[in-house]
């Protein structure tokens, strides 16, 4: 045979092995036997991580060396062309100092440790599911994002293979006998598995080689899972301002004490020099349950009410200096906005007395109590013990976000500054400014007077959309359609006065006009519109039965109330009106006008 043809059988030869390699990894698709882990998510309780990030480089950096040599050791074969020092060669991309690093005997540098990553559950008394995930390496005590949580529980609770590889496994070949992955589950009985997890697989990058820890044969997962367990625990922590959602809520309690002020950076070199020379800090401690946050003029409660009779809207109530009703969806609005808040960043973990100080959080500018009672989200139980919750607002930080700080974890938080403006309502922002409770469906009749025309409306026999005048007039489409909707959506813009001593400098003693609601069911109830708004040509005042309180409304609304009875009835149109002068009355012709000649006639 000629030398081009031991070089064809040779390439022959290295790709039959490579593929009976492949084909062996490949070996038999997914069965019932493709389940490694299968642990209850309730009984999973602790998952430990240990990546050796170098190793896995290496690993890496050992898959892109040519293929040939590629082939040979996965296969656990030397090439036959390299060199006996070959053995030893640094790993491409390697640096001198790495490769001392790597030396069985431990020469030169020392290899960096490798990253570990420790979760465990917490029971929590408090929360219907029983529990929550904390850190305890690194970030020891502070809680793990729960979506986060929850779907990594999930996959290593019940953890399948790709596929299983016959035979003994070589564990060098895989990458096995030193893993670059150790991921080791802890269920409630004190039972451990541990899964090993090597280099990639030689022709799918999706794909790592792996093995149960005293397993005799490997397997192939996907590498996806690495991905997860392997993230940065900053990504992983939880950026909530509270556990509650926004369902779960039943009273937040505002208290607006002073604005934030701008604040210096966080503690200087000195303090955090003598902060870090310190002993570890004791187990964070919240030290504002019970404690009774001090309210300004401004300040107040917003309260979820349940309904108290079967086909009742549930409410919301607004306390301050006395009750009233609240907007349901802006009150829902605040408190959804208040609980799905999230942290832009973390500032400081377990901080001192000297820590709040500088961040204003000491002396707070504002607070947030928040109390209700967790749900299960995939059942009706409920807690039996409510949960309260204090965040805290202090001072601007020097990118003009505001630090903050929750009860019930001992970091101080950076929000930021549009959802920390989000959150500024006010009384009247959350107020219920409806004049009346009707729907639209609820009217029975409609009553107006202005300019001394008094026009009553009902709903056409013919068609309950079609509004007509009370004698059976018919109405412009228009203007009844305007004046209805009107009617029907009236709210206020601001309230004035809650009880107004002289409704004279309101234009209220004489009404400019009056808007009379009668429903199907229940008590009419009138609006009186009074005079404009000094300094604001687009409002006018008004006033409604259910409440003493003066308030303003946009002034268009008034021009939908007519004054005239031909700008909403539809009136027949005026016929001629025939005169009664006589034909020889008539004035003349100027056609048939005869004009005397001035000449003579021949």
């Amino acid at each position: 045979m000629k030398p081009r043809h031991y070089r064809a059988l040779g390439t022959v030869l290295v790709a039959a092995a490579l593929a009976t390699f492949v084909l062996t990894t490949q070996r038999g698709k997914k069965t019932e036997d493709s389940t490694l882990v299968a642990i209850p998510e309730p009984d999973l309780v602790r998952i430990s991580v240990v990546w050796d990030e170098g190793r896995d480089a290496e690993y890496v950096a050992s898959d892109l060396l040519s293929e040939s040599s590629e082939d040979s050791e996965l296969l656990g074969e030397a090439p036959e062309s390299a060199p006996a020092e070959a053995e030893s060669a640094p790993p491409a991309g390697a640096s001198p100092a790495e490769s001392e690093g790597t030396e069985s005997d431990g020469a030169g540098a020392e290899e960096p440790e490798p990253t570990r990553l420790v979760l465990a559950r917490e029971d929590d008394p408090s929360d219907p599911m029983g529990s929550h995930w904390v850190f305890e390496e690194p970030l020891a005590g502070l809680r793990v994002d729960p979506s986060t949580a929850s779907n990594l529980v999930k996959r290593l609770s019940f953890l399948e293979c790709e596929r299983r590889i016959e035979g003994e496994p070589d564990l060098a070949t895989y990458g096995l006998d030193r893993p670059a992955l150790t991921i080791t589950i802890e269920d409630a009985k004190g039972r451990s598995t541990t899964l090993l997890v090597g280099r990639k697989h030689p022709s799918a990058d999706w794909e790592r080689f792996a093995m149960l820890e005293g397993a005799k044969e490997a397997v192939v997962v996907a590498a996806s899972l690495v991905t997860d367990v392997t993230r940065d625990p900053q990504e992983l922590r939880d950026k909530r301002l509270s556990t509650l959602s926004t369902d779960e809520v039943r009273t937040v309690q505002i208290g607006r004490l002073r604005p934030p002020v701008e604040s210096s950076d966080a503690p200087d070199d000195e303090a955090e020099a003598s902060s870090e020379s310190e002993a570890v800090p004791e187990p964070w401690e919240d030290t504002t349950a019970g404690m009774d946050v001090p309210l300004a003029s401004d300040s107040f409660a917003v309260r979820f009410q349940e309904p108290t009779r079967a086909g009742e809207d549930p409410e919301w109530l607004l306390e301050s200096t006395s009750t009233l009703r609240g907007d349901p969806n802006g009150c829902r609005m605040f408190v959804s906005d208040l609980t799905n808040r999230r942290a832009e960043s973390f500032h400081l973990d377990h901080p001192t007395t000297e820590d709040l100080a500088a961040c204003g959080l000491d002396e707070p500018s504002q607070t947030y109590v928040i109390a209700g009672r967790r749900k299960d989200p995939d059942s009706r139980k409920e807690a039996k013990a409510e949960t309260t919750e204090t965040i805290s607002v202090g001072d601007h930080t020097p990118e003009g976000h505001v630090y903050v700080m929750a009860s019930w974890r001992p970091e101080i938080l950076v929000l930021k500054d549009t959802d920390f403006d989000a959150l500024q309502k006010s009384l009247d922002d959350l107020r219920n400014k409806q004049l009346h409770d009707f729907e639209k469906s609820d009217l029975a009749r409609i009553r107006t007077a202005r300019a001394g025309l008094e026009v009553e409306l009902i709903p056409s026999e013919d068609d309950s959309e079609r509004w007509v005048l009370a004698d059976g007039t018919d109405t412009e489409d228009f203007a009844a359609s305007a004046l209805v909707n009107m009617a029907a959506v009236l709210s206020a813009s601001k309230f004035v006065d809650e009880a107004p001593t002289d409704l004279e400098q309101y234009g209220l003693d004489a009404p400019a006009a009056t808007l009379t609601i009668i429903p199907k069911r229940g008590d009419p109830v009138t609006i009186t519109f009074g005079g404009p708004v000094p300094g604001d040509p687009a409002s006018i005042y008004a006033r409604s039965s259910l409440s003493q309180a003066v308030v303003t409304v946009d002034s268009f609304r008034l021009e939908s109330i007519p004054d005239v009875l031909s700008d909403i009835a539809a009136l027949p149109a005026e016929e001629p009106v025939e005169s009664e002068t006589t034909e020889s009355e008539a004035a003349p012709d100027v056609e048939s006008e005869v004009v005397p000649s001035t000449e003579s006639t021949p």
